[in-house]
């Protein structure tokens, strides 16, 4: 509008350039073009104060949302707020955009101060007011904590298999079908699979949680979801990256393969190596000593047979090399699983352990099956700690709870498919239980983003 006036102006300067009016109009001219160029320059800058302000609010929301999948460093947190502010700001047409954060000493809110050159079309206004760079403030904190009680996998580093790194071929992470129920109040469920299907729940299933978080989308087919549901949310780094893996297991081909079979009575089975398959079924009760059971075969256990250990940890040891060529756990029918994991040692806080190989190996060559885990049976009443399988697929169709009556349960997979009717219970009572919780498992999350400044 002003621009338009500007021209009438210098129109009606044109008609009236041989009247006295001219003389008059010439002097005013200046003053005429300084007040609407100010003017003009004005409106920009206030379009400019709006955009920046703006911006910084998104910014700290996105980084407070990322804040709620991983505990960030002071660098991480610098790192993302500058990707974000650069890569958004551009299309509100800032230039020369600085980031400061600052997160606040719960770790549980970070301040953003951005600042940008001030540009306008004229450059008036900034002469006649001083105004170089706009500056706008903004602070966004999370509420309560949750837990990381569930994370799928989309890659993870392998000590045993060849070129060091496994990636899934899988589009979906977590799928939750109809009848099925996962109940983790007060966790974060999340899968790093970055499809459109990474997370799909299906009609008549139930999910209850604080958080449900999927890099890629998350499909909801008409389920039941009491949870936070964020989707294109950021990569959960695998918390096991940092770990080395048990120096336990050893390479079989050097010892004879033994089947263990055992279909009745009552028997004890020492920590140690298991070359072979251990299959357990009828009503055979076995008791697990305390310790670590290298497995490179097959633990199943059915029928009405009952499986107990407290301070046992089992590691699938699998391995190209390996005769039996991966390692997987099935328990199957009414079997009876009680199991809690190692206090202390190299598998401390996890009762179930998947050297990736087998899995990868056997995925990579195309055999259909071969790297499914599975939980059928109705009486898997505790399976206390961490359970890890970072190349493997774990199938829980039990029609029944699973995992109720653990004091805390945490999986790590490549997938999870829950079917047939299974409720998975993922308790985070971490005071209540001896097993410690392996880092980076514990409360990492939050929810309730919101800006406060």
């Amino acid at each position: 509008m002003m621009i338009r006036l500007f021209r009438d102006v210098l129109a009606r300067a044109r008609r009236d350039e041989h009247g006295g009016s001219a003389v008059l109009f010439a002097l005013s001219l200046p003053v005429v073009i300084g007040v609407l160029g100010g003017a003009v320059d004005f409106a920009s800058l206030s379009q400019q104060r709006s955009s920046i302000q703006s911006l910084t609010d998104a910014t700290a929301l996105s980084i407070a949302r990322q804040m709620t999948m991983m505990r960030m460093t002071d660098t991480q947190l610098q790192s993302a707020a500058e990707q974000f502010a650069v890569a958004n700001g551009a299309a509100s047409g800032l230039k020369s955009i600085l980031v400061t954060t600052t997160p606040s000493t719960d770790r549980l809110a970070v301040s953003v101060v951005l600042s940008a050159a001030a540009a306008t079309p004229l450059g008036i206004a900034p002469a006649l007011v001083s105004v170089t760079k706009l500056e706008a403030k903004a602070q966004a904190r999370v509420g309560q904590q949750s837990k990381l009680c569930l994370l799928s996998l989309s890659d993870t580093p392998s000590n045993e298999f060849v070129g060091g790194m496994f990636v899934t071929p899988e589009k979906t992470g977590i799928d939750i079908r109809a009848g099925a129920r996962l109940k983790a109040p007060d966790c974060l469920i999340q899968t790093n699979i970055a499809g459109p299907a990474a997370m799909r729940v299906a009609s008549g299933a139930t999910v209850t949680a604080a958080i449900l978080c999927a890099v890629g989308g998350i499909q909801n087919a008409g389920g039941t979801v009491e949870a936070a549901v964020i989707d294109s949310c950021p990569r959960l780094r695998n918390p096991m990256d940092s770990r080395p893996y048990p120096n336990v297991g050893q390479n079989c081909e050097t010892k004879p393969y033994k089947d263990i079979v055992l279909t009745a009575g009552t028997h004890v089975l020492n920590a140690g190596n298991y070359c072979g398959n251990i299959t357990i079924s009828g009503d055979a009760k076995v008791r697990l000593s305390p310790g670590t059971f290298a497995i490179q075969g097959k633990l199943t256990v059915s029928g009405n047979a009952e499986l107990t250990g407290t301070n046992v940890g089992l590691y699938l040891w699998g391995g190209k090399a390996s005769k039996n060529a991966f390692a997987k756990f099935a328990f199957l029918e009414n079997a009876l699983i009680d199991l809690s994991g190692p206090e202390t040692g190299p598998m401390a806080g996890f009762v179930i352990w998947e050297g990736i190989n087998g899995a990868a190996f056997d995925l990579s060559s195309g055999v259909a099956n071969t790297n499914f885990h599975q939980i059928s049976t109705a009486r898997a009443r505790r399976l206390n700690g961490t359970i890890y399988l970072p190349g493997g697929r774990l199938l829980i169709d039990a029609p029944v709870r699973v995992a109720e009556e653990s004091d805390y349960t945490v999986l790590v997979v490549n997938r999870l498919d829950l079917a047939f009717g299974p409720m998975l219970v993922l308790n985070s009572n971490y005071a209540k239980s001896r097993v410690p919780v392996p880092d980076g498992y514990g409360p990492i999350g939050a929810r309730n983003v919101r800006l406060v400044q």
